[in-house]
């Protein structure tokens, strides 16, 4: 593998759960999905501003819609990577027989690959669902790298925050029954896996996957975009830091819902997403100021697969 080279802590990226309404609230199938439409163009107009690529990752159901596969395309076509989200979102996809599972990833895979002429290498799991099944699953399949890791224990709310969700919606078991104790004393770190969520492994070796946890501070406090919108600037600001100075594979999650506005969906359908109603003029705020707390760090913005092959490229140096 090639990497860019530099110090551990260089680099970082930006990266998208391309979350639809239409599948993850259970919208009809002909809904007109404004994430692909004024969501990801305002999130392209921030990529333009400051000049970087995101990582995005895609529900595969998604794209038989042939509007939403034009913008995954033309999102690759100028650098974006696109990575595997599944193909229908499967909130305890983890727990699921192996073929299910592996029907899953590979659909995905399949269709990006028909879209974009290039295939995934990189994965994460509806709602962090994860488990050695699964790795495995992406082991065979060829993927490099793996986000699906929460490494923390606000795996415990956030789980709770998704059952209130979807309250009466009969994903509410599927929710219920997930395995979110585990991951949550994972290394915080990246590591390699032969197929195990807790291997603490650095040395490749026999065929596996690199997992990229999501960052957490030093006291394990998760990190992603959705929690710019619970804590207060100040605070958020002091967690990211410490992400950057304690995380060398940093990266920041976004979701469509942190660039949505109200008007942009149809006021006849349930939003259960208490930042929906947040004015876009804030969430625009919110997020360039993350962004800029990031870029002041002095980390450059990279691609997952980038990210990734920078890191392995330093610790096989160091292990010679």
């Amino acid at each position: 593998m090639t990497g860019i080279m530099g110090k551990s802590n260089d680099y970082a990226a930006f990266n998208i759960n391309l979350d639809s309404f239409s599948e993850i609230l259970g919208y009809p199938d002909n809904y007109e999905d404004p994430t692909y439409g004024v969501i990801l163009d305002r999130f392209l107009d921030l990529a333009q501003k400051y000049s970087f690529k995101y990582s995005v990752y895609v529900i595969g159901k998604d794209l038989e819609d042939k509007r939403y596969a034009s913008a995954i395309k033309k999102l690759a076509d100028e650098g974006h990577e696109i990575g595997n989200h599944s193909w229908s979102h499967d909130v305890d996809l983890a727990t699921q027989k192996q073929e299910e599972i592996e029907a899953e990833l590979k659909k995905t895979h399949d269709i990006i690959n028909d879209i974009t002429g290039v295939d995934p290498q990189g994965f994460i799991s509806p709602g962090w669902s994860t488990s050695g099944r699964l790795i495995k699953t992406l082991i065979r399949l060829g993927y490099v790298y793996d986000t699906s890791v929460f490494p923390s224990y606000l795996v415990f709310p956030s789980t709770a925050k998704l059952l209130f969700n979807y309250l009466g919606d009969k994903r509410w078991w599927k929710i219920a029954r997930r395995n979110i104790l585990v991951p949550s004393f994972a290394s915080r770190q990246l590591y390699y896996s032969h197929g195990k969520i807790l291997e603490k492994s650095v040395n490749a070796g026999e065929k596996g996957i690199w997992i990229l946890p999501l960052p957490t501070t030093s006291g394990r406090l998760a990190i992603w975009h959705t929690l710019a919108f619970i804590y207060k600037e100040n605070k958020f600001a002091k967690i990211l830091k410490n992400g950057l100075r304690t995380i060398d594979a940093f990266y920041y999650l976004m979701h469509p819902a942190d660039l949505a506005d109200r008007r942009d969906l149809n006021v006849k359908y349930k939003v259960p997403l208490e930042r929906i109603d947040v004015p876009l003029k804030r969430k625009m705020y919110l997020l360039e100021k993350s962004m800029n707390t990031i870029f002041e760090s002095g980390r450059k913005i990279v691609t997952m697969k980038e990210l990734v092959s920078n890191q392995v490229a330093i610790r096989d140096e160091n292990t010679q």
